[in-house]
């Protein structure tokens, strides 16, 4: 993770390198008061042999809305194989 002072920003960079299977993400950002999920952006495709062509892409940054953030908690599940970013702030 990476808090920005100046922004009043924290971000989280996580991979889940596990080929087989889903993992449940929490970070406890409770110290940072009246922050909120700016953004986050997910790379993965179930598909694991995918790939991007000229005329197809499969494998791109989405913008993810299914998450949990209650009381400073975040949570999710991140997918196998999968590439997160998550931006909080006021």
């Amino acid at each position: 993770a990476v808090y920005n002072p100046e922004n009043e920003e924290v971000t989280i960079f996580a991979v889940n390198r596990n080929v087989e299977h889903d993992v449940d993400f929490t970070s406890d950002l409770r110290g940072f008061e009246d922050y909120q999920v700016l953004e986050y952006i997910v790379m993965e495709n179930d598909d694991m042999k995918a790939v991007n062509t000229l005329n197809s892409q499969k494998i791109k940054p989405v913008n993810k809305t299914v998450y949990a953030f209650d009381d400073g908690i975040f949570s999710t599940d991140m997918k196998k194989c999968s590439w997160n970013v998550i931006r909080f702030g006021r």
